[in-house]
C-alpha cells in the first residue's frame, strides 16, 4: 500500500487560525468560551487556532458572528470591515499579530526583546 504522506497545516489556515485566535483574546473570551458560543469543545478551538484543523465555512460564519468581526476580516482582507478592538490598526501590524500569535512562549520573548534593543537605539517620535 502506499504511504500516506502527512502535511503540514496550509498558511492560510493558520493565519485564519491566528486572527481567530487575536480577537477572541481580544474580546477577554477563553477557548471554552468560544466553543461553547458555537458548538463545539476547546480542543477543537484550539485545533483551529493553531491552523491544524481547517475551519469550515458555516463555523467560520458562527465565530465571526459571536467575535463580532467580519468572515473576510477573520480571512485577512485588506480593508475588510473587522472589530472595533483591531479598527484602525493598519495592515502591517496586523500581519505582526497574526505572526507573533504562531510565535511559542520563549519565541515571543525574544522577539520582543529584540524589539526592545532596537527601539532603545532610535530617537524617540
Amino acid at each position: 500500500m502506499p504511504r500516506i504522506a502527512l502535511t503540514q497545516p496550509h498558511p492560510f489556515d493558520i493565519e485564519v487560525g491566528a486572527r481567530v485566535a487575536i480577537r477572541r483574546r481580544a474580546m477577554g473570551l477563553s477557548q471554552t468560551d468560544l466553543g461553547q458560543a458555537v458548538g463545539i469543545t476547546f480542543q477543537q478551538v484550539q485545533k483551529y487556532e493553531r491552523g491544524a484543523n481547517r475551519i469550515s465555512a458555516s463555523r467560520l460564519f458562527e465565530m465571526s458572528k459571536v467575535l463580532g468581526v467580519s468572515c473576510a476580516w477573520l480571512m485577512g482582507e485588506e480593508g475588510a470591515p473587522g472589530g472595533s478592538d483591531l479598527r484602525g490598526v493598519d495592515a502591517s501590524s496586523q500581519k505582526l499579530l497574526v505572526a507573533w500569535e504562531r510565535l511559542d512562549a520563549r519565541d515571543q520573548v525574544a522577539v520582543l526583546n529584540l524589539a526592545q534593543t532596537l527601539a532603545a537605539s532610535k530617537p524617540p517620535v
